[in-house]
């Protein structure tokens, strides 16, 4: 089943699901899937503006430019970390600079794209220019694609650095927690974290992820049973529920 929110840009396969049966994950192909999960949980967010920016009620449109500005907000700063202190590790564990230069240069081949985004849901937000959906979703397709493009080809270039062996990779599993852990207050907890919280879908790929992301006893419940309400008004736009799974159909529609 293809929900809503899995289109019109690809959800990203994880490398674990694609390993032959019983056979176990080394720490590239492990932290290569942990990657495809975060970047899916900003694909399924996209969709979800993507689908509902033209049919959002006037007496919604502060919340879902509110929801949509969370968007912007974690995927800026998710690709700024990588590339002040993630993409640098790699390369330094690998002992060969540049190899992860490509994933620099594709973070600029949309930057411009979503840099205009956030201005007009900045201007939209403060009243300063007047709501329209369908700009929303032309701005989206300015730069959607080539977003798409390089989430999944990020994880493939996690997982080549197999090629330098376990030994020297074997930090990369912290290295990737070090990056997540660092961004939680930058996103923040009550807007970015709910948002992305949101965005994962317990049944794809057959629930193979239902316990992701990993986190300390009781913080899930927290979230999406505590801190989900400072905001709520905002998460009616969400692809998933506050038990992760998904939603049949978008709250804003035809």
């Amino acid at each position: 089943m293809v929900y809503w929110f899995e289109r019109p840009f690809p959800l990203v396969p994880t490398p674990f699901a694609a390993l032959p049966e019983g056979e176990k994950q080394n720490v590239c192909n492990e932290a290569a899937t942990e990657m495809a999960l975060a970047h899916n949980v900003l694909i399924r967010g996209l969709n979800s503006i993507y689908h509902q920016a033209p049919y959002v009620n006037p007496e919604d449109v502060q919340d879902f430019l509110g929801y949509a500005k969370n968007f912007v907000n974690v995927l800026t700063v998710h690709h700024d970390s990588e590339e002040d202190s993630f993409f640098p590790e790699c390369e330094r564990m690998a002992g060969q600079a540049g190899i992860m230069q490509n994933n620099v240069d594709q973070h600029q081949g949309f930057h411009d794209g979503l840099i205009r985004l956030q201005e007009y849901l900045t201007r939209a937000l403060a009243g300063e220019e007047p709501y329209d959906g369908h700009r929303i979703v032309q701005l989206i397709d300015d730069f959607g694609n080539v977003l798409a493009q390089h989430l999944a080809e990020e994880v493939q270039c996690l997982l080549d650095l197999q090629r330098f062996g376990p030994e020297k990779m074997k930090g990369l599993a912290a290295a990737l927690q070090a990056e997540g852990q660092s961004n939680i207050w930058k996103i923040g907890i009550t807007e970015g974290i709910v948002f992305a919280f949101l965005g994962h879908d317990t049944t794809w790929e057959n629930g193979l992820w239902a316990h992701f992301p990993p986190t300390p006893p009781g913080l899930k419940t927290l979230i999406m049973k505590g801190l989900y309400y400072w905001r709520s008004a905002w998460w009616k736009f969400s692809p998933c529920d506050q038990n992760f799974m998904p939603k049949p159909e978008p709250y804003a529609h035809a």
